[in-house]
């Protein structure tokens, strides 16, 4: 059926060869004259399809053109609209082998890996290009997005970096995402790629946890720097509405640039660290004061956890505030440390492992930023800690529910 399918489209395209007069404009200004007919095979959703159509020269361009290339939307191309877009799905489900065989399974078309490569980079050098212009012109005040119909009463903008494995070449003089990003030659495995989500959330389920509205997530990448991310994602948080809702928030992991771009393009959005990366800092720094916890380690981690879920970062706080800080592992051999002990700051110094440091999760909390001086030698963090103060309340009930809903808007359903 494909072969007579194609078979048609081919009659019915060629009834116009797109002969329109000895001479056309070559579009730069210039004539073009005609020179003959030449035939051309394009891949369509019906299989490859040959078309014989005029072609022009332009003496002045030393180019060629044929008209009915662009009016079929092939011009420069060798794939029709439809293929393309079948393309395009099939390259985003997976690699670019596993998307060619998709398209011999279910359409019968033939598209190699590589032709489904070069189509995909294609489209997202194009794509790129017109997000990062409507970026700039958003920041530049230039074009100002207007609220959708039916904005929720909350939007949340969830930031996060990984290290994505790439050739040397996109490698070269660049620095690698965290200790696993790099061989042991020193040299850079991968490069870190700064992901954002846009999104709305307007309930809960039977377990007080937010459910993300159907179809509201919008997404970003981009393998630039900090700065070129945060313009990006304050451009879409923008183009969704984030400038008219009532509660802006924004997700990340505790890292000091996510914050920064937080602070620099949304200064009134509430500052959480999500609940899976919250328990990964707890997680550490459970391990860090395992010399010290002994056999109740597990017991010790369980509970604040319980407590991490339940959004009392005081109780949290307070248990971690006993032991000793910056912990120093005693000689082999001797007990872990009474419980009893009074603690110093609670401020880690450079020295000290970063767990100690981690933003608070599940409350509002301000930008971090880099210490603001060099004259001082005391200790100095860039940030709310996880072992806060001794003045530092618990949260009051009321606001325990509301900080783990928010809290968990970022996590992974399998991670709850």
């Amino acid at each position: 059926m494909a072969r007579v399918g194609g078979s048609l489209l081919a009659g019915l395209l060629g009834a116009d060869a797109g002969y329109r007069g000895p001479r056309i404009a070559c579009g730069a200004g210039h004539v073009a004259e005609f020179v003959s007919y030449r035939d051309k095979s394009s891949g369509t959703v019906l299989g490859p399809v040959t078309v014989s159509r005029a072609w022009y020269h332009c003496q002045a361009c030393k180019l060629g053109l044929a008209p009915r290339d662009a009016e079929l939307g092939v011009a420069g191309d060798t794939m029709s609209r439809g293929l393309a877009k079948m393309t395009a799905r099939a390259a985003a489900a997976g690699p670019f082998a596993t998307g060619s065989g998709l398209l011999a399974d279910l359409a019968g078309i033939q598209v190699g890996a590589r032709r489904i490569e070069r189509h995909a980079e294609a489209d997202g050098a194009a794509a790129a290009a017109v997000i990062t212009a409507q970026a700039a012109a958003i920041a530049a005040g230039k074009v100002v997005p207007l609220p959708p119909a039916g904005l929720a009463d909350k939007m949340y903008i969830a930031v996060d970096g990984t290290g994505v494995p790439m050739m040397t070449a996109e490698t070269e003089g660049r620095d690698g995402k965290g200790q696993d990003g790099r061989g042991q030659d020193g040299r850079a495995r991968t490069r870190e790629v700064k992901l954002a989500c846009v999104f709305t959330q307007t309930r809960v389920d039977e377990d007080g946890y937010p459910v993300r509205d159907p179809g509201s997530s919008s997404y970003l990448a981009t393998s630039g720097p900090a700065a070129r991310s945060g313009e990006l994602m304050a451009a879409e948080a923008r183009r969704r509405g984030a400038r008219d809702v009532r509660q802006l928030t924004i997700l990340g992991d505790g890292a000091h640039w996510i914050w920064n771009l937080a602070a620099e393009h949304f200064p009134e959005a509430t500052q959480i660290v999500d609940l899976f990366h919250a328990r990964e800092h707890l997680h550490d720094l459970g391990k860090m004061l395992a010399f010290m916890t002994g056999d109740t380690a597990s017991q010790w981690l369980a509970e604040r956890s319980a407590e991490l879920d339940a959004g009392d970062i005081g109780a949290l706080a307070a248990a971690a505030r006993v032991f000793p800080w910056p912990a120093s592992k005693p000689p082999s051999g001797t007990r872990p440390w009474p419980t009893s002990r009074p603690a110093p700051p609670a401020c880690a110094t450079a020295t000290s492992a970063p767990a100690a440091c981690s933003p608070a999760p599940a409350s509002s909390k301000q930008a971090a930023s880099p210490s603001s001086g060099s004259a001082s030698n005391s200790p100095g963090c860039t940030g709310p800690y996880l072992v806060p103060p001794a003045s530092s309340p618990a949260l009051p009930a009321s606001q325990r529910t509301l900080g783990r809903n928010l809290a968990t808007a970022a996590q992974p359903d399998a991670a709850r």
